[in-house]
């Protein structure tokens, strides 16, 4: 009788685990599909710095970018904006190098009303800034690393085992 519960538990333990393996399986493909279908439809992604980009600044078409709710800034070499239209989130005409960096790392943070693309132009010297607001962001990512300390992998990978379980 004590065996024959015992099995049951073991069974229903199985079933159960497979289908929330499964489930998660199929929500993470449906996310995914979902991410590709959205990415290809966000006015961001249609606009990037590196399709309105001209070695002279003067000769960057912003209108379809302000059209669409956003900005595009350029800032040069001495850390001055020195052209700017539509949405402005810098707030700035010139900048010290510490406040610049921090504006750069800062700009692909979590939690940032805008969305900023920023290339730099080597021959012209500059820093193109497209900006437009953020609808929604969800952002969730699992990264591996190969070259990490195996201590932390070992323990990262028991945390994510134990969790599974």
């Amino acid at each position: 009788m004590k065996n024959k519960i015992s099995h049951q538990f073991l069974l229903n333990y199985l079933t159960f685990f497979l289908m929330s393996l499964l489930a998660a399986l199929f929500a993470y493909l449906l996310l995914s599909f979902a991410d590709d279908v959205i990415s290809k439809t966000l006015v961001k992604n249609r606009y990037p710095s590196e399709l309105i980009m001209k070695d002279n600044y003067a000769d960057i078409d912003a209108e379809s970018v302000v059209e669409h709710g956003g900005g595009v800034q350029v800032i040069n070499e001495n850390y001055e904006v020195v052209y700017s239209k539509g949405l402005d989130t810098l707030g700035k005409k010139q900048f010290s190098v510490s406040e610049f960096t921090d504006f750069l790392v800062k700009s692909k943070e979590k939690g940032f009303k805008y969305h900023y693309d920023i290339l730099y132009n080597p021959q012209a010297k500059f820093w193109l800034i497209v900006t437009f607001p953020t609808s929604m962001r969800l952002d969730i990512s699992f990264v591996y690393n190969k070259e990490a300390a195996s201590e932390d992998l070992k323990n990262v990978s028991f945390v994510f085992i134990s969790v599974f379980i």
